[in-house]
């Protein structure tokens, strides 16, 4: 058997959004630099929940976030798995087409970021626990690693448009903008299913959601396979963009 080879890509300039030849439409439309900047937001989100689950906040704001997150655990917990999944995504969809659109989803992605980082704190203080300390431990939690960049990914799509817009290059985006869409929506509804099978499991058993970590990982491995993959060529490797 002849294991295939994986060659160093070549290393030449290009203008923005340019293809090589063999590149799959996923490599043509989301080069490097749209990877940066969906790392960036991503990072930008995560330190915010930090920060902010360390801020304190009025007892009468601190006891709305608290209803609302009863509230909707409830509706989850008391749903059937299909029902929870359909609660999550729609939910959670909303926010992040609003992010989208050009010139408003930074104010709503901020808005969305600063409510949630509050509202870890708040929650955190009701355990008695630390806000950041609850913040990281989001992060052992599988979906929190599809619906966190899926938010990225909303606000990026969203910033592209607006600065192909003042260029009046709106056409040109387009394809990828609505492709960012459906990328998206498939990182959100995914997680959503996990979401929801840790909510359902942990009421068995808080251990037992650890387990979902194997789809987890099957899915990162499978999507970094497709963007690796040039087309035709047999070769596995990243894009240079």
């Amino acid at each position: 058997m002849v294991r295939r080879a994986v060659v160093p890509p070549k290393l030449r300039k290009q203008a923005p959004g340019e293809g090589r030849p063999g590149d799959s439409m996923l490599q043509s439309l989301f080069g490097r630099r749209w990877l940066l900047a969906v790392l960036l937001a991503f990072a930008a989100e995560s330190i915010a929940f930090f920060v902010l689950s360390a801020v304190p906040v009025p007892q009468s704001y601190g006891a709305s976030l608290l209803s609302y997150y009863h509230s909707a655990e409830s509706s989850i917990q008391n749903a059937s798995p299909a029902g929870a999944v359909l609660i999550i995504f729609t939910h959670n969809l909303l926010i992040a087409t609003l992010e989208m659109i050009p010139g408003l989803g930074l104010l709503v992605f901020s808005a969305s970021t600063a409510a949630t980082g509050l509202a870890i704190g708040v929650l955190g203080s009701s355990y008695g626990a630390y806000g950041p300390a609850l913040a990281a431990s989001l992060y052992l939690a599988p979906h929190t690693w599809f619906e966190l960049p899926a938010y990225a990914i909303g606000l990026v799509a969203g910033l592209s448009m607006a600065y192909a817009i003042a260029r009046r290059k709106a056409m040109a985006e387009l394809k990828r903008f609505a492709a960012s869409w459906v990328l998206m929506a498939l990182l959100l509804l995914f997680a959503a299913i996990l979401e929801s099978g840790e909510i359902k499991i942990g009421l068995i058993n808080p251990l037992y959601l650890y387990l979902l970590w194997i789809p987890a990982f099957l899915a990162i491995i499978a999507f970094y396979m497709i963007m690796c993959r040039r087309r035709g060529a047999g070769l596995t490797q990243w894009t240079t963009r």
